[in-house]
């Protein structure tokens, strides 16, 4: 069942998804647990936000909106959105997609209270890691895509980044530094 459907009405297989899904969540999880670790050991103050999961696929999604990685500071709260992919990739320099990284799907960006600081996407095959920058959005690009992990069967339509406007893990941590600075400048009068 390569398309999850069944032989006799051509419905999706709702378990089978679903299963794919809480698999997938994991998986995500830990590449989550793993930033907000990398960015404790940076001096900030980070931690992951740990959604429960929904009983049924097609249960309520009352999950839309929220963020993995949370940086606290004294004024204010960012947020960090994590991704764990399935490209083998070192930098931006051997990215293998013309069409530039996926950032989000149109319809989960666009649901968030909160536009997160930077969207942090990691190999699961050699462990780089490309960061996006919401103030790159007006670059963006859209895409039509099957996603292709083995919990679903759908299209979606994605915001897509231009790959030479990702940039590295180093300069998020120097892009946070700013902002932790200059909030302890203000919470100081």
């Amino acid at each position: 069942m390569s398309e999850q459907l069944s032989m006799l009405n051509d419905e999706p297989d709702w378990d089978a998804m679903h299963e794919g899904f809480k698999r997938e969540l994991a998986i995500g999880g830990e590449y989550e647990e793993r930033l907000a670790k990398d960015l404790r050991d940076a001096g900030f103050d980070a931690y992951c936000y740990h959604r429960p999961v929904r009983e049924k696929i097609d249960g309520p999604s009352q999950y839309t909106g929220e963020q993995d990685v949370h940086v606290y500071f004294p004024d204010r709260t960012l947020y960090i959105e994590s991704k764990a992919i399935r490209v083998p990739f070192t930098s931006k320099d051997d990215w293998p997609y013309p069409w530039g990284i996926y950032v989000n799907t149109i319809k989960s960006w666009n649901a968030k209270d909160q536009i997160p600081f930077a969207v942090v996407n990691t190999s699961q095959i050699t462990g780089a890691r490309l960061v996006i920058s919401p103030r790159t959005q007006e670059f963006w690009t859209t895409r039509t895509a099957r996603d292709s992990r083995e919990n679903r069967g759908y299209k979606s339509t994605w915001y897509c980044c231009p790959i030479d406007l990702t940039t590295t893990f180093d300069n998020l941590i120097e892009a946070l530094r700013k902002e932790r600075d200059g909030a302890e400048r203000m919470a100081r009068g």
